[in-house]
């Protein structure tokens, strides 16, 4: 099941539960929410004091809106992205320094101003999702850009013995071909190389790698990166193991030095923080149109 339809299960069984309360019993009076065995008392003597169709219907329209309205649904979201959903005694804690003692009208004036809180956040919690769109679209379009420039080949070996005596360790090789496939020139390329066994938690080689071009890299064309990694023992061997190079792209510069393309941050957060507005807004515009709706029903009973 979604994160949207989790969450959404929650609020809805919530909500109908305490509009739910109550039968007829004697006079009106106020919320009494010091408990919830209390509040369900209390309501059902404001139930009983209403004999209009009518004013019922607008009570429990009123006490589902306090329901669905009084709790941050991008909270509720993001406990549900981990896994957790709040309790009934957790809702009832938010919703009970807001009800009691109030008077049946004073509820009904609660509601609507919890409805127009949400329909205010709704418009704030969108306008964050454009934004987190907008920079997910520009990461993607970035990254469709400097895929076209790319490692095209990966030559590597161990260096000479005399050379990992020297360095007190082993020492690795490796010999990266790029090539341009941009249409416009490229004088710089710093990109991050893991380059290892498949699987292997330590890669032969991990770090930032800068190459500055002698000349421009004119658009079709390749040139060679060196790079060498130090390490003890782990490269011995390296000719009988099939190694994964992983070379991505973080900065190119155009033939002028300035900064051509950067990558731009977009990371695991972003993609959960993203998830988390999609379904706060979606659930929003469920609960304010369950709203509407029971407004409508109780305006046709008038």
């Amino acid at each position: 099941m979604s994160l949207f339809n989790n969450a959404h299960k929650f609020f809805l069984v919530f909500a109908v539960s305490l509009a739910l309360y109550g039968c007829s019993k004697t006079e009106e009076g106020l919320i009494d929410a010091s408990s919830q065995e209390t509040l369900v008392q209390s309501v059902e003597k404001i139930r009983g004091g209403l004999t209009d169709r009518a004013e019922l219907d607008k009570l429990d329209v009123a006490l589902a809106d306090v329901a669905r309205f009084s709790i941050d649904p991008q909270l509720v979201m993001q406990q549900a992205a981990k896994g957790r959903m709040p309790t009934k005694e957790e809702a009832f804690s938010k919703v009970k320094p807001l009800v009691d003692n109030l008077s049946k009208d004073e509820l009904l004036a609660l509601a609507g101003k919890l409805r127009q809180t949400y329909i205010t956040q709704l418009a704030t919690y969108e306008k964050q999702l454009a934004d987190l769109r907008r920079r997910q679209q520009a990461a993607e379009d970035i990254g469709t850009r400097m895929a076209n420039f790319e490692v095209v080949k990966a030559d590597y070996a161990n260096a000479s013995a005399s050379l990992s005596e020297a360095a007190g360790a082993s020492a690795l090789r490796l010999k990266l071909t790029v090539q341009n496939n941009l249409d416009v020139p490229v004088s710089k390329a710093v990109m991050m190389v893991n380059f290892g066994p498949d699987g292997s938690l330590t890669p032969w080689l991990s770090q930032r790698v800068t190459k500055e071009f002698d000349k421009p890299l004119l658009p079709g064309q390749t040139a060679d990166v060196e790079v060498f990694s130090y390490f003890s023992g782990v490269a011995k061997g390296a000719e009988q193991i099939k190694p994964v190079l992983d070379a991505a792209m973080v900065e190119l510069s155009g033939a002028d030095g300035k900064v051509l393309l950067a990558a731009p941050k977009w990371e695991q957060g972003d993609v959960t923080q993203l998830n988390v507005l999609e379904a706060a807004v979606s659930h929003i515009r469920t609960q304010l149109a369950v709203t509407a709706v029971s407004m409508g029903s109780t305006r046709a009973t008038q």
